[in-house]
């Protein structure tokens, strides 16, 4: 091999591993902030507040698992991990979380419902953006989709 040719296999090694990681890895901790609830009256929709999450996920091949845990307010307790599965292609993740029972109130009227969020994002870098809905397991609603991000607070 002559030197050129070696330079340049070592420059595309090089470029190879920044594109891989400029794509950026999907196991990690990450951190993000979401709307508590969400209140529509006469097509307006307003959020009822904002808690913080951490989602901690790892990359088996092309599955995604992991946990999406609420950040437990001060002076309180967190509600337990809620699991998480999907899959990545290239730097694009969809995940989905188990089926999580919770008080939900709609016309007046509140119920429990088993309730599912997805997740659909792109990675780049230490940063996760995309989009999130969460939904009735039973379908009775499905709201449409709203902006999600989070920052990497630690790579695995």
């Amino acid at each position: 091999m002559t030197k050129r040719a070696a330079v340049l296999t070592l420059a595309l090694l090089a470029t190879a591993g920044r594109t891989a990681s400029a794509q950026g890895d999907v196991a990690g901790i990450w951190r993000t902030e979401f709307d508590i609830g969400i209140r529509s009256e006469n097509g307006v929709e307003t959020s009822m507040g904002k808690r913080e999450a951490t989602m901690t996920l790892t990359l088996k091949g092309d599955s995604v698992y992991g946990t999406w845990q609420v950040v437990a307010p001060e002076g309180g307790t967190a509600p337990p991990p809620i699991r998480l599965s999907g899959v990545r292609s290239g730097n694009k993740v969809t995940l989905q979380s188990e089926p999580v029972e919770r008080t939900v109130r709609m016309n007046d009227e509140e119920q429990r419902v088993k309730m599912i969020s997805g997740y659909t994002f792109e990675v780049s870098s230490d940063a996760l953006t995309g989009t999130t809905r969460t939904w009735a397991a039973d379908h009775a609603f499905d709201p449409p989709e709203r902006p999600f991000s989070a920052k990497r607070v630690k790579t695995l």
